[in-house]
Formats: C-alpha cells, structure tokens, sequence
C-alpha cells in the first residue's frame, strides 16, 4: 500500500509537471517563428507515438494518475507539430485535417478495436516514440547546435521518464511502457547534454 500511495503521488507530480514540458520550446516557436532546427519528423512520430500510446490506458481504464502526463505530452506534441509545420509552410488546411483525422482514428482505436490490437499499437507506439527523439539527436550531432531543443524541456523529460519507471512498475507492471520510459530517459539525457554542449 505504502509504495502504491508513493507511485500515485509520484505520478500525479509527473503530470502537473508535464503541462509544461514542452512549453518552453512553444513560446519559442511563437515568439521567433523559427522552427529551422527542429526536426518535423520528430515531431510528426512524436504525436503519433503518444496518441498511439494512449490506446491501452484509456481502454483498460488505468488510474489517471498513470497516464495523464501522456495526455498532456499528446497534445502538446500535436501543438508543437502544427507550430512546426505551419513555421515549415504547411497549409492550415492540411494540419486542420491531419488533427481531424489522428483524434478521429483515436477516438475509434479506444471504442471499437479488439484490445490484442490496442496492445499491439501500444508497443508500436513505444517504439515511434523512442525513435522520434533519434533524427532530433542526429541533427543536433551533425549541426553541433542543440536545434532549438529546449535545456528545460530535456532536463523535464529525463526526469519525468525516470519518475515514471518507478510509477509504471508499482502502479500497472506494463513492461511495454517500462521499456519506453527507461529509452525515453537515455534519449532525453542524451538531448540534456547536446542542450548543453552546444548552446542554441
């Protein structure tokens, strides 16, 4: 009982702290209108990843708790994807339509698939999420920037994905998720230290 309390307050803290993971980089993109270090394709994985990501809780009906952060980084993802898009010169009739589409696909996976499939996305899901964070790793490498990546986003994301190796193996044992967040925590230290090594 006692490390389940822990794992909830644990994951309750890594929630509120999410809703800003990302808003460091999003003041960027609006305030410069620069989004040429960032990389599209990781942002576009970055949101597919998550919405996929959210298939298993929200059918299975997980504690909040474990998985409101993921909410939170979904949507902010989907935001910095338009913010970079737009930025990049695509239309905001394609972006209006892809969002339609992607919460239209989402919201049929969670009401209707069999849940062998939902598991299924959701392994894949992992999988995109970890690789979205390699052409961001790649690109800042090769620039010798950190391609606009946010220190505190990184820092944020290093620490919420150590945070919730702990939460997701006391609270669901989803070895599927346990496997995203120690990968999303090496990747996320390793955007830590390009952050700054090479300073935007």
């Amino acid at each position: 009982p006692a490390a389940r309390i822990a794992a909830a307050v644990l994951g309750w803290t890594v929630s509120l702290a999410s809703v800003s993971v990302y808003a460091p980089m999003i003041i960027r993109l609006l305030v410069t209108r620069d989004a040429s270090g960032l990389s599209l394709l990781t942002w576009g994985m970055q949101t597919v990843g998550m919405l996929g990501a959210l298939v298993v809780p929200l059918r299975n009906r997980y504690a909040l708790s474990s998985y409101l952060d993921l909410v939170s980084l979904a949507a902010q993802s989907l935001l910095v994807l338009l913010l970079v898009g737009l930025l990049k010169g695509v239309t905001g009739t394609r972006a209006t339509l892809l969002l339609a589409a992607a919460l239209s696909a989402l919201a049929a996976l969670v009401c209707r698939a069999p849940l062998r499939l939902l598991v299924g996305i959701q392994a894949l899901s992992s999988a995109i999420i970890v690789a979205a964070l390699v052409p961001q790793v790649l690109k800042n490498s090769l620039s010798h920037s950190g391609g606009g990546w946010s220190p505190t986003t990184a820092l944020l994301g290093t620490v919420g994905n150590a945070l919730r190796i702990y939460t997701t193996a006391t609270l669901t044992r989803d070895g599927v998720l346990t496997v995203q967040y120690i990968s999303g925590f090496v990747l996320n230290g390793l955007l830590l230290v390009q952050t700054l090594v090479y300073p935007n």
